[in-house]
């Protein structure tokens, strides 16, 4: 009789058991399909919207703003209303950059609906100069094999030279390899004199111009500043080129 007893509460236990599994799957199971049935903002209007807001923050010549989550998207109900904004609440200290977490809000009647995190890879792109094959310095702009091609930039700390005239009057600095990008500091204006060659200096004292054959210390272009030599004193000068031949001394 005991065991017959204990058989049958052991059967009981199990049996309530169950019924407890069964509840809780049936519970999770309609939480999901209500869940599932909820309305939602789309993910893609969502990263449509926080592109557009990250890049009205970079200037109007930064380039275009590509952006993909790293992580998903936060799921978000959508609103009876349909009155309402996105706005991005926080961005990196060093933005832009190719990794970027944000926070943002959506507002609706006014009033803050939620605020959440956001991960991000990001691209700028932008038409960009590249030195297509090995290039010397001096080389004059003309005689570069130049190309304007898009390029992610976001990475890129250094001021790129953003001529539209690759001109004869404009070479390097320094060598650049195959593939490099054009750096504004790479640039400089073609020089119209040179390291030992003899110009005509100019000086003006009052009413009185004193011109004289010096030779020329530094390479320059027009509206340069060099250092010249008087060719028989010795003495050193410092003068704006003027052109190929002439120097104006400073006092």
């Amino acid at each position: 009789m005991n065991c017959l007893s204990t058989i049958i509460a052991r059967a009981l236990r199990i049996s309530l058991a169950m019924a407890s599994v069964f509840a809780s799957l049936a519970i999770e199971a309609a939480a999901a399909n209500l869940t599932a049935a909820t309305p939602k903002i789309a993910e893609s209007e969502i990263l449509q919207l926080i592109q557009a807001k990250l890049q009205a923050t970079l200037p109007a010549t930064a380039g275009e703003l590509q952006i993909e989550p790293a992580r998903p998207l936060p799921s978000i109900p959508a609103l009876a209303n349909n009155d309402w904004e996105l706005k991005v609440t926080q961005t990196p200290i060093n933005w832009p950059c190719s990794y970027v977490s944000i926070r943002f809000q959506i507002v609706s009647d006014n009033k803050s609906v939620g605020e959440w995190p956001a991960y991000f890879k990001a691209k700028l792109i932008k038409p960009v100069w590249i030195v297509r094959n090995a290039a010397k310095k001096d080389d004059t702009l003309d005689t570069l094999d130049l190309a304007l091609e898009k390029r992610d930039i976001i990475d890129n700390k250094m001021v790129l030279w953003n001529g539209t005239d690759p001109s004869p009057k404009l070479s390097l600095l320094q060598p650049i390899s195959p593939g490099t990008l054009l750096y504004e500091r790479c640039v400089r204006s073609t020089p119209v004199i040179r390291r030992g060659q003899i110009v005509t200096a100019l000086f003006e004292i009052q009413s009185l111009n004193v011109q004289l054959k010096v030779e020329v210390l530094d390479d320059g272009a027009p509206g340069d500043f060099v250092r010249v030599r008087n060719r028989d004193s010795r003495k050193e000068f410092r003068g704006k080129v003027v052109n190929d031949s002439l120097v104006q001394l400073t006092p």
